[in-house]
């Protein structure tokens, strides 16, 4: 079953999913909008419902309350939202669009903690909780609270959990003619205010049973949980690593294994170079020239690989003519010429296409 279809079966008064103003029960207890609430939210629970937000100023849903059958049980879910220095409300109820006295709610303050707020000719009581503003700020959370005619008493769960310190003597969801049931806020003589994220909320006639108290808990999106995820390198083909790419090591850098200091050379189809581990491989070289407005210059200049490891270097002739040897043919190269000043700091330039190939040698004739 869905959240929806749970809520449903178990036939409440009326059921604002709090996507609007609407109520899902089909009894027709249409909240008012005052001001402009942040509808859309981000979703509190698995079926997904965008959620409603009450705003810090006059932003917020409420309805008559004694317009409504009498109630026994509310619960919703929601998140505290603003600063912890904020008044955070969940629910409040007969709030009078003057004054201020009799008025109850759910409420978090600083001063308050998150507490049962009751008012009663002027005289304030409140029941708090061991909750924190960071536990209740971070994540979604369930409440109930429901008034228990056997022990005459108000009593909040969070979460499925009984709040011994937010039970309140007496029946705090009484209608008073005139006042208001407010969606997170509350008013103090006509000035609101909220900072709440709340949905699904639903009244009830009756006590809610433990049972129906545990089916809602399945559905909160909790907080994220960070794992550790062993990651592993695996190829998308079916070669070996050293088939693949033996020009690679452990940590993907170019591997080259040391020159024989005199090459041995052999006559294949062109020069081929014989490294220690008894492979060959062609070889090649790059000659080319270093110009300062078409005429060519003396310069140090850099032989680099594509890792950007130096391969070698040397310095252009005169007429700016430079030449590297015993190139791998199978790899590209970086050339780059560095300008004066040549050993303090200076420019580098690359005197041509960034990666070159390499030139065969001719066949060796025989």
């Amino acid at each position: 079953m869905t959240l929806a279809e749970t809520i449903l079966a178990s036939t409440p008064l009326a059921y604002w999913r709090l996507a609007d103003l609407s109520d899902a029960s089909g009894n027709g207890r249409v909240l008012t909008a005052i001001g402009s609430p942040g509808w859309a939210q981000a979703a509190m629970t698995t079926d997904l419902t965008p959620c409603y937000l009450s705003g810090s100023t006059a932003n917020y849903a409420r309805i008559q309350q004694d317009t409504l059958p009498a109630f026994v049980a509310i619960e919703g879910f929601f998140k505290l939202r603003g600063g912890s220095g904020d008044y955070s409300t969940v629910f409040g109820f007969n709030q009078p669009l003057s004054g201020y006295d009799n008025r109850r709610m759910v409420i978090y303050y600083s001063t308050l903690s998150f507490c049962l707020y009751r008012n009663d000719g002027g005289t304030t009581l409140t029941y708090p909780s061991t909750l924190t503003y960071a536990e209740l700020s971070s994540a979604p959370h369930h409440i109930l609270v429901q008034y228990d005619q056997g022990s005459d008493t108000t009593q909040c769960f969070v979460d499925g959990a009984l709040q011994p310190g937010m039970t309140a003597p007496g029946n705090l969801l009484a209608a008073m003619a005139g006042r208001y049931l407010l969606m997170g806020a509350f008013v103090y003589n006509g000035g609101p205010s909220g900072n709440c994220q709340l949905s699904d909320v639903a009244i009830y006639d009756r006590l809610l049973t433990s049972q129906e108290l545990a089916d809602r808990q399945g559905f909160l999106i909790g907080q994220p949980e960070l794992k550790t995820v062993p990651l592993a390198l695996t190829w998308g083909n079916q070669e070996t690593r050293e088939q693949a790419a033996p020009q690679l090591g452990p940590q993907g850098q170019p591997v080259y294994p040391a020159l024989p200091i005199t090459p041995r050379l052999a006559a294949y189809d062109g020069l081929m170079m014989i490294t220690p581990d008894g492979r060959s491989r062609p070889m090649g070289y790059i000659e080319n020239l270093v110009t300062v407005n078409g005429e060519g210059v003396s310069r140090r200049v850099l032989c680099l690989d594509q890792a950007g490891n130096l391969v070698a270097e040397t310095r252009s002739s005169a007429a700016g003519v430079y030449r590297f040897d015993n190139l791998w043919l199978e790899r590209r190269y970086m050339l780059i010429a560095q300008d004066d000043p040549e050993y303090g700091p200076a420019d580098y330039n690359a005197v041509a296409a960034d990666y070159q190939k390499p030139t065969p040698y001719p066949p060796i004739n025989r």
